[in-house]
């Protein structure tokens, strides 16, 4: 394909277009889809902190306990990186409620992280796992809400912490599966496209070659029903042919008009002259002659002309030379 080719930028624009388009769509899936998981994350430990709520009360020495398990085994499965936690107020000599998965761990958030909050009053916020989970650091998301305890005075801090890795993993296989179907729907639209515009492009192919037909002297006009967009060209282009062998027609009609005009008045000149004796009357005759064979030779070329009917008259002379050159070897083998 050629670097000056029509073919050429319509398959390089549109799959410029194409690349850009299903780029900024992966961009943008791959971006609702890990939206769509954050909040389903933060459903989920929402989820915990309702149970928490639920299910945490005082025991008869004052201290929080469980009621009921959570259904959630990964609560119990130590370094999970699911804990929950519930913190009694500032000051009190009660210590913490957690998780199995803690084990003698406890979960520090900074004071910062819990200052901004939502209108229900629950603070969302990432932190780092103190302990590494198959010798890597684990990101947590963690919900904190705070809840005052009948019987106690001050707030209880319910905590709740989910292994955020676990959600970037799924965005990782999400993304990588997404490139590939992406990939595999741009490799199609680039075979669609080569297609449409070879098929596209078809019609100015045949144009092209009812064009050499009419140069060769095999057609006088386009002939045939092309697409709408290049019908009217085809039609100017068979006008142009007209206009063309109409101008050629009264030029050879102009030519042998011109010829035969100059036939007499030479041939009276060459009798005059050839009554004459004297170097005068013999340049006369010559010239006279020289003017009348280039007067038969125009006339002879007109004849041709006017018998070949068409704008391009082509004369295969392969076959004469193929002839003359066998002649000629077996005259001086």
């Amino acid at each position: 394909m050629r670097a000056n080719s029509l073919s050429l930028r319509l398959i390089l624009s549109s799959a410029l277009v194409s690349i850009v388009l299903l780029v900024a769509a992966a961009l943008l899936l791959a971006s609702l889809f890990s939206a769509a998981l954050e909040r389903n994350f933060d459903s989920r430990l929402r989820a915990v902190l309702d149970g928490l709520l639920a299910n945490v009360e005082l025991g008869e020495d004052g201290a929080p306990a469980l009621s009921q398990q959570l259904a959630d085994t990964r609560f119990s499965l130590p370094l999970s990186g699911w804990y929950w936690q519930v913190i009694p107020p500032a000051g009190s000599d009660i210590p913490d409620l957690a998780s199995e998965s803690l084990l003698e761990r406890r979960l520090k958030p900074d004071a910062t992280l819990l200052a901004q909050r939502d209108g229900d009053g629950i603070a969302g916020f990432y932190m780092q796992d103190e302990q590494e989970i198959d010798g890597r650091a684990v990101k947590l998301r963690a919900i904190e809400q705070g809840f005052k305890l009948p019987g106690r005075d001050g707030e209880f801090s319910f905590l709740v912490a989910g292994n955020f890795d676990e959600l970037r993993q799924e965005v990782r296989a999400f993304r990588h599966t997404l490139f590939i179907i992406l990939g595999l729907l741009g490799a199609g639209l680039m075979a669609a496209i080569f297609v449409q515009v070879k098929f596209g492009l078809r019609p100015l192919k045949t144009m092209e070659s009812k064009l050499t037909l009419i140069r060769e002297g095999k057609a006088e006009r386009l002939d045939g029903t092309f697409p709408a967009e290049i019908q009217p060209v085809a039609d100017e282009l068979n006008l142009l042919i007209q206009s063309n062998s109409e101008i050629i027609e009264r030029a050879r009609t102009q030519v042998g008009n011109l010829a035969h005009a100059l036939k007499t008045p030479l041939s009276v000149l060459a009798n005059e002259a050839s009554a004459h004796k004297g170097p005068l009357a013999s340049k006369v005759t010559e010239q006279a002659q020289v003017m009348r064979d280039q007067v038969s030779l125009y006339l002879d070329r007109a004849r041709r002309a006017a018998r070949a009917q068409g704008l391009g008259a082509v004369t295969d002379v392969q076959p004469v030379i193929d002839g003359l050159a066998r002649t000629l070897q077996r005259i001086y083998r």
